[in-house]
């Protein structure tokens, strides 16, 4: 009976020990968290951090932004803004604590991308004849772009700002040959892209056209030469009747009379020449009997 009386007070020391751990209050729930209302975007990106699902008696919180800068603060409800302004990755860091010193940390990783520029350039024409007048347009450039440069291929360039995108540059190529013409577009951040086209010039076809009224007959002979179907920016012409007589002038407009007074067969040759120093030659035979 002795044991049993001492079993039954032990069991029941027990069960008070347990009613008054049970009714001593332990600490309080203490979780950090941390929401941010974007994720990922171009730089520069602004992110508003919500700490307000935190929980706990918090009586500070310390928001460490991963790029080295910093937010110290007491109320957790009111959100925080912060602009990363270089691409990368970060990890943001929110700590709370409580009066008695304790702690509790969520983190996110924000990831930050290179702002999208792109440039776009269009040329119209792209082909012809000296000299060729360009119209360039880099209106359909994408981007924060605060200024521009194209360059023209031939040696010639022009600078401005991005507020002239909209405006339409003329250029004119002077001299025959297959130019590249290149845009580069930069943002504030000095990002840059670029753009080109091909530009082809040549020389204005030129054609020397040699007709002669009558091309036979009896000598002395008198031949009308018409030179005026002859195309091209000619600045000067040779005509040669191949009896040794030449004359030379500029409007191939005009028509020229020559007599063969002696009989024969004469090789008549023109040649015009053009701004450019291109010639071309035609010829006919001419028989005086």
């Amino acid at each position: 009976m002795g044991i049993k009386r001492r079993q039954i007070a032990a069991l029941a020391g027990l069960v008070a020990l347990t009613l008054s751990l049970s009714a001593c209050p332990g600490p309080e729930s203490l979780k950090a968290v941390l929401i941010a209302n974007v994720l990922q975007g171009e730089a520069p990106l602004t992110v508003t951090f919500h700490l307000s699902k935190s929980i706990g008696p918090i009586t500070g919180f310390l928001l460490e932004f991963g790029d080295g800068e910093t937010y110290v603060g007491e109320d957790t409800t009111i959100p925080v803004r912060h602009t990363y302004t270089n691409p990368g990755t970060y990890t943001a860091t929110l700590t709370v604590w409580t009066a008695n010193g304790r702690e509790s940390t969520d983190s996110l990783d924000i990831t930050v991308t290179p702002p999208i520029i792109r440039a776009v350039l269009n040329a119209s024409p792209q082909y012809g004849y000296v000299p060729l007048e360009v119209e360039f347009d880099a209106s359909e450039s994408v981007g924060n772009i605060v200024e521009f440069t194209l360059d023209f291929g031939d040696g010639d360039s022009v600078t401005k700002g991005g507020d002239e995108l909209l405006t339409p540059i003329v250029h004119t190529y002077g001299d025959p040959g297959t130019y590249t013409a290149t845009l580069t577009v930069r943002d504030q951040s000095g990002n840059a892209d670029t753009q080109s086209v091909t530009i082809h010039t040549e020389f204005p076809p030129l054609e020397a056209v040699l007709v002669a009224d009558p091309t036979e007959g009896d000598a002395p002979l008198n031949v009308l030469f018409d030179l005026s179907g002859s195309a091209g920016e000619i600045i000067r012409f040779v005509l040669s009747f191949g009896d040794g007589q030449v004359i030379t002038g500029s409007d191939v407009q005009a028509t020229v009379t020559h007599t063969y007074s002696q009989p024969g067969t004469y090789h008549a040759s023109l040649t015009v020449v053009d701004s450019y120093g291109q010639s071309d030659t035609a010829s006919l035979r001419i028989e005086a009997r």
